[in-house]
């Protein structure tokens, strides 16, 4: 019997990424620079054989429509409606961040399963009330951190696990994300200047919304939990920082000289444009919006439960778009880097991970793992078999539920509170009841 899967939330990365499997879709949708969802599966076929969608909704009836249409399933404008008639095993959120844990809960104490994409939620209060609804109702949730099947990281995984560097004192932790469309650049840094994640409301500024991915993968590296957390966060360079133009591109009268402006695709059209009128919310609006709340600029410091300390920082209008990732050890240090648009001279190589081994200071390099097909470097394929098809990971420990999502949160959360404050967060305090985090 086919395992019943339902969306909630019709994004674009519910469609691409989960409907279009389940529902073995080979047309591919023009998806445009703004999105990084791209890349047909590997496994539809067998994936579609194993599981399936048997429903999708969204507040946005519009656009729940629209999906529903493109993948052949019935639309629902009631959640519960759609829990009672689809009957399903498993309830996938996708929603705008804000809104996970409220689904999340409602899907758990409906009997059902989930899944949810990252970030599992936004702050502490919607992490405590998931981590209660997952035990009073003994359902299962797995938090998608797509990282953990990225090859570099898997590499990684297997030195730091193996001893190759001995204990593990400290890791430096470098994410950048470009600004513009100049050169090679993608713009993936102004892309959440432009929507719903540049409203802290919405989605709990980047520490949340884009670096619970980084949280997660150096909790899992490390094997250790996060207990205090220190952080510095600006707005520099978008918002109320720069120069506002208009309330968004497509209407814009400077989109000949601004580098941040984004043209309405088709798809954009299609699954956006033509459903604001459902809920206002536009996908180009001005990257200088004056309500714009979160941070573009991001440095914390975290201490471990395993005596590991961690500095990470995160940038959204670098020069290239890319990581530099340091793990110091008892018996060497690792280091990885990883260029994905611009910052390098033609012919360079700048991507490696490499071991400096104490004592003769040995150095030895290895090449990046090829990236497999179904988006984010393969990982998204890796962690669909698993989902849909019942496989076992690579490593049991790729697996992430929701103390892994928590966690993950937590570490922006807490730094979102620091930066607020100017104090050093607790933790165990922090959630209010650690008893929660006890598995």
């Amino acid at each position: 019997m086919k395992k019943r899967f339902v969306i909630a939330g019709t994004s674009n990365r519910g469609m691409n990424s989960y409907g279009e499997p389940l529902v073995e879709m080979t047309k591919t949708q023009e998806l445009g620079d703004n999105f990084g969802y791209g890349g047909d599966s590997a496994n539809k076929n067998e994936i579609s054989e194993a599981s399936e969608l048997v429903g999708v909704y969204d507040s946005n009836i519009g656009r729940a429509k629209y999906v529903a249409e493109q993948l052949g399933v019935t639309a629902y404008e009631d959640f519960d409606e759609m829990i009672k008639e689809a009957k399903p095993d498993c309830v996938i959120v996708t929603t705008a961040d804000y809104a996970h844990a409220e689904y999340v809960v409602r899907a758990l104490d409906a009997g059902c399963d989930v899944w949810c994409e990252k970030p599992m939620c936004i702050n502490e209060e919607q992490c405590r009330a998931i981590l209660e609804a997952e035990r009073r109702n003994n359902r299962k949730i797995g938090v998608c951190f797509n990282m953990r099947y990225m090859g570099p990281f898997i590499m990684l995984k297997k030195l730091i696990d193996s001893g190759e560097i001995g204990e593990i004192y400290n890791v430096h932790f470098e994410w950048l994300l470009t600004q513009d469309y100049t050169g090679k650049h993608g713009g993936h840094g102004a892309s959440y200047f432009r929507r719903w994640n540049a409203y802290m409301e919405k989605s709990g500024g980047l520490l949340i919304t884009k670096s619970t991915h980084h949280f997660d993968v150096v909790n899992w590296l490390i094997n250790g939990r996060p207990k205090r957390v220190s952080a510095f966060g600006k707005l520099r360079n978008y918002g109320k920082s720069g120069e506002f133009r208009g309330v968004r591109c497509s209407t814009c009268e400077h989109t000949d000289k601004c580098p941040y402006y984004v043209k309405i695709t088709p798809f954009m059209q299609e699954m956006y444009v033509d459903h604001e009128k459902y809920d206002n919310y536009m996908i180009d609006r001005c990257a200088f919006d004056e309500e714009i709340d979160i941070y573009d600029t991001m440095s914390l410091t975290v201490e471990y439960d395993n005596d590991v300390v961690m500095a990470y920082s995160e940038t959204s209008a670098a020069m290239y778009e890319g990581f530099k990732l340091y793990i110091n050890g008892s018996k060497g240090r690792i280091e990885a880097q990883k260029f994905n648009d611009g910052g390098t001279k033609e012919g360079e190589v700048p991507e490696f991970i490499r071991v400096i081994k104490k004592g003769d200071f040995q150095v030895e390099s290895y090449p990046l793992p090829p990236e497999g097909s179904g988006g984010h470097g393969g990982s998204d394929d890796a962690f669909r078999r698993v989902l849909f098809l019942g496989e076992e990971p690579e490593m049991e420990s790729q697996r992430a539920g929701s103390i892994d999502g928590a966690y993950s949160i937590l570490i922006g959360a807490a730094a979102n509170e620091s930066i607020k404050t100017g104090k050093i967060i607790d933790i165990d305090e922090f959630i209010g009841d650690s008893t929660l985090l006890d598995r």
